[in-house]
């Protein structure tokens, strides 16, 4: 089970917006790829158009500063991210994993109540 989730600040590092979801199956790449395309979309939505983005994943921080995704199986997530920052600025740069603490708190709680709704569920408990 895949999740993704980020915490969006303006310029003075004060809160703006912040989500998590559950992605179902899929790889880590797959879930940072899609976490910034939904950071991105909601920039986009409030309008919000000179972006920085923060990412503890080294290998997107050099698929987007290359402006390139070599794995086959996320190039629709990949032009899907492409279309979206048409016109944007979008700067992005590597962060420890300890720096993005909130967003994998976020994380931690989605995992934490689908794992219970889940088992309750399955033993007919009510939520």
């Amino acid at each position: 089970m895949s999740g993704e989730g980020s915490i969006i600040r303006d310029y003075q590092g004060r809160f703006l917006a912040a989500f998590s979801q559950n992605v179902g199956l899929g790889t880590n790449n797959s879930a940072e790829l899609r976490a910034l395309i939904a950071g991105i979309r909601i920039c986009r939505e409030k309008g919000w158009t000179n972006i920085l983005v923060e990412s503890d994943s080294a290998l997107l921080v050099k698929w987007v500063s290359r402006n390139h995704c070599k794995p086959w199986y996320l190039w629709d997530f990949w032009e899907e991210l492409q279309s979206l920052t048409d016109g944007m600025q979008i700067r992005i740069h590597y962060q420890y994993r300890e720096a993005n603490a909130i967003s994998n708190i976020l994380l931690m709680y989605l995992e934490s109540f689908v794992t219970q709704l889940t088992n309750n569920l399955l033993t007919g408990r009510q939520a």
